[in-house]
């Protein structure tokens, strides 16, 4: 027991380290919508044989005119532009230069993003942004072409395809100048029920026992080790972290709780 409490002290020391930052938070993002369009399928004319000829899908979501932390509309007195713009308002003003985003399918990182580079993106790719009402709010699509969970037409078409993700899509906002990070928090769009198959079995071998617990913590230390996220999320918060390592170690000692 002992040695599980000072494991767990060094991982409360190494993540405590890693989320220091002087840095402003940035804002959360807001998803907005998730399109996952229907895969169309033709026969080559010459061969006879199936082709996909779309799949693909797309997120939503909304950020500051400016990408610099400006407060959406509803937070102004008024939806007049000059009012939008020169309210008397506290807020932080984020160097866009240093913002960009990140995608994530699950719990896993897909891809990182910055709003100039869009033009230059092949795949994934973000297409141009446009204003609501009041000026001070863009609207953003990030398309996924190839992408799809609608796949059933696709394996009765004969084609071997995986789903794009499991259980969900999400978008966080980086903010990084130099060696300094801070980041929002990821903002996930739920599609369908996390599939969890033994919660705790961490190495997916079939029992909760000590290994998961190591293999947890290597995890979270250093993020090498394989694990199935799903039932390492023991505190269902949807993130992998020390709160997680304490209730595995609980599980393991006393039973899964009642």
């Amino acid at each position: 027991m002992k040695k599980f409490s000072l494991l767990i002290a060094m991982l409360a020391v190494a993540v405590s380290a890693v989320a220091q930052s002087t840095l402003p938070r940035p804002k959360n993002p807001s998803i907005d919508e998730w399109i996952d369009y229907q895969p169309v399928i033709w026969n080559d004319t010459i061969t006879g044989e199936p082709v996909a000829y779309q799949s693909s899908s797309q997120l939503g979501f909304t950020i500051g005119m400016d990408i610099m932390q400006r407060p959406v509309a509803d937070d102004y007195t008024g939806w007049e532009i000059d009012e939008c713009i020169t309210g008397e308002l506290t807020y932080t003003l984020l160097d866009e230069q240093y913002v960009s985003y990140t995608i994530f399918t699950d719990f896993d990182e897909v891809f990182v993003f910055t709003p100039e580079m869009y033009p230059q993106f092949e795949e994934p790719t973000t297409r141009i942004p446009f204003g609501y009402m009041g000026g001070d709010i863009e609207y953003w699509f990030v398309h996924f072409p190839g992408k799809t969970n609608n796949i059933e037409p696709l394996l009765e078409a004969g084609f071997d395809v995986e789903p794009f993700f499991q259980w969900r899509i999400g978008i966080r906002t980086n903010y990084i100048v130099g060696d300094q990070e801070s980041y929002s928090d990821i903002v996930y769009w739920e599609i369908c029920d996390k599939p969890v198959t033994l919660l705790g079995d961490v190495n997916d071998d079939g029992v909760v026992d000590i290994v998961d617990i190591t293999d947890l913590i290597d995890y979270i230390l250093n993020g090498t080790t394989v694990i199935n996220k799903f039932n390492a999320d023991l505190s269902n918060n949807n993130n992998i972290e020390i709160v997680d390592v304490t209730s595995l170690i609980d599980q393991v000692l006393n039973g899964p709780a009642a």
